[in-house]
């Protein structure tokens, strides 16, 4: 089959139809009339699931293109954790260290300047900047997407660079990454998701202490992170079915009392749902669920009640 037809696929966004291309043998490394990869115009539109067919069917993510630049790069580029992931080699095919490098200082590049800034020095357009909220349905996060100069970017450097560093074995203090979270607080934003994401599934005693020592911090989005955290450590012990069980065993003795303290309802919403994902028999969580049965947030009721069921 033709590689027109490949890209064709590609274009449409149909992963199944380019799977089925490549069953049949087409080239993976397809391009278009202009001598863009199949791939880098995946990575160009977003599309996480045909990139991924692609990379699995052989295209090359080091690939050098006229600009200097590769598909990993371009990856790094798009500001989404879900393409960089998905054009990443696997373990088997460990990169070059001066590629690592190199991926991560553009990631950090683009999170330190900012992405309208970046985008205003690589296009030199001054205008103003078309953003609209995209939500990358397959990871439930959610980017602002940013269009300057005829440049597409998504907003999800920071998370990027969580993704990239985590990927490499690089580990980053609690602090740095509460930073990346913070500069965009917003728990539905990637950047705030990752670092949650990335300290949760350490799954280790010095983020679960670094964590709760947050719980009795000033500022509610300290609080909230804090609550992100412990949360995702209970739930990241449960998918990796650890023995023995340590974390969940202890969600009772951390967000009991919290829960009886907290007085931002968005914080205690996240705090009583970790008691209600706890499974534990410890008798203050039914109580601790029953003094917010009348709450004035319909939401902290409705977390309530979902611990009493």
């Amino acid at each position: 089959m033709s590689g027109a037809t490949v890209i064709d696929a590609v274009r449409s966004g149909d992963a199944d139809a380019v799977r089925r291309l490549l069953e049949a043998g087409a080239n993976p490394e397809s391009t278009d009339a202009q001598g863009v990869p199949a791939l880098c115009l995946a990575i160009a539109a977003f599309d996480e699931p045909v990139a991924s067919v692609l990379t699995e069917a052989g295209a090359d993510p080091r690939r050098p293109l006229p600009d200097g630049t590769t598909p990993l790069l371009r990856a790094v580029d798009s500001g989404t954790v879900s393409v960089v992931l998905a054009v990443l080699p696997g373990p088997g095919e460990p990169l070059d260290e001066s590629v690592r490098a190199e991926l991560l200082a553009r990631a950090r590049h683009w999170h330190e300047a900012g992405v309208v800034p970046e985008l205003r020095r690589r296009t030199g357009d001054r205008g103003t900047p078309r953003r609209i909220r995209v939500r990358d349905g397959g990871w439930w996060t959610d980017y602002d997407e940013i269009t300057l100069g005829g440049l597409t970017v998504r907003d999800g450097h920071a998370a990027v660079l969580s993704c990239l560093e985590q990927w490499f074995g690089q580990r980053q203090s609690i602090d740095e990454l509460l930073a990346r979270a913070l500069a965009r607080p917003d728990p539905g934003h990637a950047d705030w998701s990752e670092s949650v994401d990335v300290l949760a599934g350490r799954n280790d005693e010095e983020t679960w202490a670094a964590a709760a020592g947050l719980r009795s911090h000033p500022e509610p989005l300290h609080r909230l992170f804090a609550a992100d955290v412990l949360r995702g450590i209970v739930r990241s012990e449960a998918m990796a079915d650890t023995q023995p069980v340590v974390f969940e065993q202890r969600a009772p003795e951390i967000f009991v009392p919290w829960a009886a303290e907290e007085t931002n309802p968005a914080v205690l919403r996240l705090v009583l749902r970790a008691l209600s994902e706890s499974d534990s028999p410890d008798p203050r969580v039914e109580a601790v669920a029953l003094s917010y049965v009348a709450h004035p947030d319909p939401e902290v009721r409705r977390e309530a009640a979902s611990i009493l069921r």
